[in-house]
């Protein structure tokens, strides 16, 4: 599901590559619709708690920190890669 989703270019859509967010107003319009169905959050890449954690990182991090810890989480790969 989430090869479809990523090839769709619906993979995490509430959060920019730069790890700017949607307004709380359009992510919640995001999370909503992927609510609809039980696996609509896993497929888009929009569960819990990986999106508050991408909420957060997009917020506070560094830019080092989001290359490190952010960018893997918004690309759906769950390990940070070793500096």
């Amino acid at each position: 599901m989430r090869g479809l989703a990523r090839g769709a270019g619906l993979l995490t859509p509430h959060i920019f590559a730069d790890g700017r967010h949607l307004s709380h107003a359009e992510t919640f319009l995001v999370l909503r619709a992927a609510g609809l169905s039980p696996l609509g959050p896993v497929a888009l890449n929009v569960m819990a708690p990986d999106e508050g954690n991408m909420y957060l990182l997009g917020k506070v991090a560094t830019e080092g920190q989001k290359r490190r810890f952010l960018r893997p989480l918004i690309d759906d790969r769950r390990a940070p890669p070793s500096s």
